[in-house]
C-alpha cells in the first residue's frame, strides 16, 4: 500500500491497520508521527527509509528506532515498511 505521510491521522492509521507492508511518501514534514506509527503497528523494525535514491548523495537508514524524533530527512525521504514478524 502506498501512503502519504501527509494524509490524516485517521486515514493514515487505518492504512497501517490494513497493510502488511507499506510505502510511506513525504515522511520529510512528518517523521516523529511516522516512527510513532510504525511502531504502534510493529513495523518499525522491518522499516527502510531511503533518501534521494538514485543520486549520488544517496542515503539508506535500515535502523529507524534509533533517529531521534527531532530528526529531518531530506524532502526526497521515502519509508519501505513490513509488519514485523513477531
Amino acid at each position: 500500500m502506498i501512503i502519504p505521510a501527509t494524509a490524516s491521522p485517521e486515514k493514515f492509521d487505518a492504512a497501517l491497520s490494513a497493510a502488511d507492508n507499506a510505502v510511506i511518501m513525504k515522511v520529510y514534514k512528518n517523521f516523529a508521527y511516522v516512527q510513532e506509527e510504525l511502531r504502534k503497528h510493529h513495523m518499525m523494525k522491518r522499516s527502510v527509509m531511503v533518501s534521494r535514491a538514485g543520486l549520488p548523495d544517496e542515503i539508506i537508514q535500515r535502523d529507524l528506532d534509533s533517529l531521534p524524533a527531532d530528526y529531518k530527512p531530506n524532502y526526497l525521504s521515502t519509508i519501505i515498511a513490513k509488519r514485523d514478524e513477531d
